[in-house]
């Protein structure tokens, strides 16, 4: 096995596992969403700050992660951009960040999704690579014939 062999391994498993954990993390933000709707928890509806903050978190996180499944680096780019806006924008609104890992977590199959695609990418660029050395090669690329 050479080196691309081991990067194209590399983005399938990364893949495989972005996509999994996107589908985890899409269905406890589904229902975490649909339990707040149906039973909500405060008296009061919905305020313009619970409006914008989940524009970016679950909105624009979940339709980040769904868009990573045809185009990685942009899905990917848009999960953790509606997290940053989510999180700066409580702070701007609160003065304070939202406590706990929970936020975090449940974005991080973008951070994965971003590494599929440089894994990808580094993988393409070495099959490319060595497509065009075995190409110009006088025997072919065939290490054995040299």
């Amino acid at each position: 096995m050479n080196v691309g062999d081991g990067m194209r391994s590399l983005y399938r498993f990364l893949s495989v596992i972005a996509r999994s954990a996107s589908i985890v993390s899409v269905g406890v933000l589904v229902l975490f969403v649909a339990g707040e709707i149906l039973f909500p928890h405060a008296a009061d509806r919905f305020t313009i700050r619970d409006i914008v903050a989940m524009l970016f978190f679950p909105v624009g996180v979940v339709a980040g992660m769904v868009l990573a499944w045809r185009i990685e680096l942009a899905g990917g780019l848009l999960t953790i951009a509606s997290l940053v806006a989510f999180y700066l924008t409580l702070f701007v609104l609160d003065m304070r960040f939202p406590g706990g890992p929970c936020f975090f977590l449940a974005a991080s199959p973008g951070l994965l999704f971003l590494a599929s695609w440089a894994v990808g990418r580094v993988a393409e660029e070495e099959q490319s690579t060595g497509a065009t050395e075995a190409d110009e090669s006088p025997r072919g690329g065939d290490p054995s014939l040299l």
